[in-house]
């Protein structure tokens, strides 16, 4: 008798359960409305977090540093507007300052994924207060201010230091700083330099691909400068090995979605 009540009542949840998943399969698709990161996360004043740390800033600081990259997203600020990523870097820079990694992938992703090229302006800036000697701290200020936001002028100090030290890194940032001076163009250089970091980057990273990006309209200007203008010797394909397109006499790029802000 006991057996028998046992088989019913497994019948009976197995019966149950197919009905859960029947109607779990066939129940309506509902568009779940997304919001932007932007607006769904927030930071904590750094003073106000230091205080409520009770003396743990560098665990609350590497906590930080791993939910940011957990959450990081691709999201293009606007209006020159600082992401939530960069007031994530700012914290963690104010809680632990000699945290170099904060600097070195904070500043890069901002600008290159991020488009937040004051905040990443900003980040190299509070890294060189601390490791004011490091190459690739001074480049990268100087590729940003420059490459990125036109302010070649303002760039100069920082390649000028790196030519003082006879960077093996950046060989060419006397040679730009040289060419920044007399008004004349270094896009050559730019993708020279830019191309050896590009090569150093993890393969499969969003870093690396956005790089490859801005490369590819480094060499697209250089090109198409060229090309359009009806110059000899001119090279007719692009980063990717494919000729560039040719419509009503004028030489375009095969990715004009790649577009970006390097003005050189």
């Amino acid at each position: 008798m006991v057996k028998a009540q046992e088989i019913k009542n497994t019948i009976l949840i197995m019966i149950t359960l197919a009905l859960i998943m029947t109607l779990q399969y066939n129940r309506p698709n509902r568009n779940t409305p997304t919001s932007s990161k932007e607006l769904t996360h927030y930071t904590l004043d750094p003073t106000v977090l230091s205080v409520l740390s009770l003396g743990q800033d560098k665990l609350i600081s590497s906590y930080y540093w791993m939910n940011t990259l957990l959450f990081s997203d691709h999201e293009h600020v606007k209006n020159n507007e600082n992401s939530w990523m960069f007031h994530r870097f700012n914290l963690i820079a104010k809680l632990n300052p000699y945290f170099y990694e904060n600097y070195k992938y904070g500043g890069l992703y901002l600008s290159i994924i991020k488009d937040d090229l004051f905040g990443a302006d900003s980040i190299y800036s509070f890294g060189l207060e601390h490791f004011s000697s490091d190459h690739y701290l001074n480049w990268h200020k100087a590729f940003n201010l420059c490459m990125e936001m036109n302010k070649c002028r303002e760039a100069l100090p920082f390649f000028d230091y790196l030519q003082s030290e006879k960077s093996k890194r950046y060989p060419l940032a006397g040679r730009i700083a040289s060419k920044i001076r007399a008004g004349l163009g270094f896009k050559n250089e730019a993708f020279t330099m830019l191309y050896n970091e590009y090569l150093s980057m993890s393969e499969d990273s969003d870093l690396k691909q956005r790089t490859f990006q801005t490369l590819y309209n480094l060499k697209l200007s250089i090109d198409l400068e060229c090309l359009n203008k009806e110059n000899e010797n001119c090279n007719l394909i692009d980063l990717e090995g494919n000729p560039y397109l040719y419509e009503s006499g004028i030489y375009k790029s095969n990715h004009p979605e790649w577009k970006d802000k390097i003005q050189i």
